[in-house]
């Protein structure tokens, strides 16, 4: 920007830039550089708009500075960028170093054994598809309005190809869209799209799987064939493949004629697309997080309390990269991958920090003395087992100085004693101690399906009813949630109660409920149900706290382990009795 600024003063010099003053004989102005903004100050006429035009392009092509929000960038350009990224990681400031670990393995997330530095393309292609999204969704943007009346918007944007013509930013745009639009669903609202030319099935249009649309369905709405009973194609004159109408006929979807179908972002849990979840798509369509086994997660890497020239070290470690002799040897860079201090074994990364009988003494000098200890084989168990138990942070130090030692005896020519050794370990021991927090111990339940239920009382609290019922095979919280208060008002109004105050402990589904329209949710369709079943009837919902909501968490407990649907109770079990007892009596409950 320092040199826009002495191009702007050069031209007010020549007098090719017609500054401005505020007041007369006031200083004149021709510009202001701001943290984020800059503002140009300049007579309003045809041959200064030029003049500034002509300079920021010159600016702009000497700069070579580009958006990746807005332009589609060459892969040549994004190349030159990760290989800046990676020389970075791996050179020192005499520009030299050995590059340990692949960019493949570096580019995956942190917790598919990478470094989360993003490729280039990917998050230039995530960052174009924040602008589909607007215009998916139709947005009160300014830029949004003006690309709509000039090109599409909406979910026709979806479907629309690149066009022969157009600006650079529209063109980018299409481009991203042709690339995620996989990641977006058609999602069945009012149902009133079309049959045939709607992308609404895995297997995209229809009409595009067979050689011709009879006249008599061309006209029909998804909703048309799906309100038919099964089989759905049994009323369609058009003959569809056999996968096809499986497909359609093993279709169940739920409509509502007051909302509009709609293509929805699946890849997010709010249904929303983000700059993360497109990332996070568009990686898993490459090899970087294909087959991620949960349960050989790398995250517990990065949570480790510990400076983060450590974490980094353990992540070389656990993808048998760190320099050792063996690695070295194996690469052309040695002649020898024999362990140059015992000479015994090849020097590989746990012959190195544990097996070697230099670091064997070290580690039986710090307290390390178990066999077990020294039995395990697998790098990544090894570091695993030893940074996660009772011991992290000093086993995690003698690792980094047991490699330390390594390279002061076979770089340096260095042999320190055990007892400095130990000195060392023991004091960067304290102070990691003092610096970082321990790390909470961490319990996770992932249960295959959920239970939710309620209960209906009168004034008194006496009960009426109890109900509880479970979704198989979701784990989706939020659905739970939902049908919990919908299917707890339902049965209310079966049992002719006029008059209803529902009390829920999930402040999110009372605020989607008891607010505006929310279009693009996945389950939009539900909570419009519950919208238009609230003001059908003198049903008021409020939010509560979980403590005062105890029945309600037992019955939803029920449904967790009961196997029957949608179970009513007409009486209260015998568990609950104690509960509705302390309702009654109006105990107070303190939050922990």
């Amino acid at each position: 920007m320092e040199k826009l600024s002495i191009a702007i003063n050069d031209a007010v010099h020549q007098g090719t830039w017609a500054s401005i003053h505020i007041f007369d004989n006031g200083r004149r102005l021709s510009h202001l550089l701001l943290a984020d903004d800059v503002l140009l100050f300049t007579t309003a006429n045809n041959s200064q708009l030029r003049f500034v035009t002509d300079l920021f392009a010159r600016f702009s092509s000497a700069s070579t500075c580009q958006s990746l929000e807005i332009a589609w960038f060459p892969q040549s350009i994004c190349d030159n960028i990760d290989q800046a990224t990676r020389n970075f990681i791996w050179r020192d400031s005499n520009n030299k170093g050995i590059h340990l670990v692949g960019w493949n393995k570096i580019a995956r997330p942190k917790q598919c054994g990478g470094l989360g530095i993003r490729p280039t393309k990917e998050a230039n292609i995530s960052l174009l598809e924040k602008h589909v999204w607007d215009m998916v969704q139709s947005s009160s943007k300014l830029w949004v309005d003006l690309l709509s009346s000039k090109y599409t918007a909406g979910k026709n944007l979806l479907l629309t190809s690149n066009p022969s013509s157009g600006s650079s930013t529209w063109s980018s745009i299409i481009r991203a869209k042709d690339i995620l639009k996989e990641g977006f669903s058609w999602r069945a609202d009012s149902g009133s799209s079309s049959f045939w030319f709607t992308p609404w099935t895995a297997l995209g249009r229809l009409g595009s799987l067979v050689p011709y649309v009879d006249i008599h369905d061309l006209q029909l709405s998804v909703k048309d064939v799906l309100s038919i009973g099964n089989p759905h194609t049994q009323s369609l004159y058009t003959q569809l493949p056999p996968l096809a109408s499986d497909i359609v006929n093993n279709a169940n979807f739920k409509f509502n004629d007051s909302i509009e179908d709609a293509f929805i972002w699946t890849n997010n849990k709010n249904d929303t697309y983000t700059t993360k979840s497109g990332y996070n798509w568009l990686l898993s369509l490459r090899d970087l997080v294909i087959n991620h086994n949960p349960s050989h997660s790398w995250s517990w890497i990065w949570k480790i309390q510990l400076p983060e020239k450590i974490k980094f070290f353990f992540w070389l470690a656990c993808h048998n990269f760190v320099p050792t002799l063996s690695l070295l040897n194996h690469r052309k860079m040695s002649h020898s991958a024999t362990c140059t201090r015992c000479g015994l074994q090849d020097e590989s990364f746990l012959h190195c920090i544990r097996d070697c009988e230099f670091a064997r003494s070290l580690w039986n000098h710090i307290g390390f003395n178990n066999m077990d200890f020294f039995s395990n084989m697998d790098v990544y168990d090894w570091l695993k087992l030893g940074a996660t138990g009772s011991q992290t942070t000093t086993f995690s130090t003698g690792v980094w100085w047991s490699w330390r030692h390594r390279n002061l005896m076979c770089l340096n020519n260095e042999n320190w004693s055990l007892s400095r050794l130990s000195f060392n370990i023991g004091t960067m021991v304290e102070t990691f101690r003092s610096s970082f927090s321990p790390a909470s111990n961490e319990t996770r339940l992932s249960p295959d399906r959920y239970g939710f239920g309620g209960i209906i009382r009168n004034t008194f609290g006496h009960y009426i009813a109890g109900f509880s019922d479970f979704i198989q095979g979701s784990s989706d919280i939020l659905l739970v949630e939902l049908y919990a208060i919908y299917k707890g008002i339902l049965l209310a109004k079966d049992k002719s109660i006029d008059e209803l105050v529902c009390y829920y402990d999930s402040l999110n589904c009372v605020n989607l409920i008891k607010g505006p329209h929310v279009k693009y949710r996945i389950h939009a369709v539900l909570i419009q149900d519950m919208k238009e079943l609230l003001s059908q009837t003198n049903v008021s919902l409020h939010h509560t706290l979980r403590e005062e909501n105890q029945c309600a968490d037992f019955f939803a407990k029920l449904g967790a382990s009961s196997n029957a649907d949608f179970l009513i109770h007409a009486f209260p079990p015998k568990c609950v009795r104690d509960l509705l007892k302390n309702d009654t009596m109006g105990t107070f409950f303190f939050r922990d």
